[in-house]
């Protein structure tokens, strides 16, 4: 949290007791690569920001995500919002505005009136072993350019290889889920 002190939620050192983040007018937001059926939105964003851009490419499992954001944190008090995107890693760019028709649903706080297409949080944990190393690329550099300033942070969370005995990358293929590991 030294980078994003802002963001903690217990009282620190690096966040004076009078500093909380609920005193800025400025949302912050979040977004939730990837997301599966929403786990990391539920158990880890949610508690950090305010609005969160929810992002999986698997129908089912971006519904189970809707389904289960009754329960998130904010939701059902209007204090936070999530919205749903059906959209792969390699078709979606946060620097635009969704269209209409990739959006499944919004649950929680009505959007405001003020275009918002900038990030404070990207999280991309267990997807990116789907991309091809020009996709990833791709998409780390639209994902740079979503920030919203130089203490944005983006968070990957992925399963790594060891580096060959001559020191270059290992990259090894996985016939069973099609997913690579870097």
């Amino acid at each position: 949290m030294s980078l994003r002190p802002d963001l903690c939620i217990f009282d620190s050192a690096l966040r004076p007791l009078n500093a909380h983040p609920k005193d800025s007018h400025r949302r912050i937001r979040a977004l939730d690569l990837g997301a599966g059926i929403g786990r990391v939105t539920e158990d880890v964003l949610l508690h950090l920001c305010d609005d969160v851009v929810v992002v999986e490419p698997t129908h089912k499992f971006l519904q189970e995500a809707y389904y289960r954001s009754s329960k998130y944190r904010g939701i059902g008090d209007l204090t936070k919002s999530a919205v749903f995107v059906e959209d792969t890693l390699q078709g979606f760019d946060p620097r635009a505005q969704v269209p209409k028709d990739r959006i499944l649903a919004r649950a929680g706080r009505a959007p405001g009136h003020a275009k918002e297409d900038a990030f404070d949080v990207v999280w991309m944990q267990w997807c990116l072993g789907h991309t091809s190393d020009a996709e990833l690329v791709t998409l780390l550099k639209r994902t740079k350019e979503s920030l919203r300033d130089d203490k944005s942070v983006i968070v990957v969370k992925e399963n790594v290889c060891n580096e060959n005995e001559d020191g270059s990358a290992t990259t090894v293929y996985d016939d069973q889920d099609s997913s690579v590991t870097r």
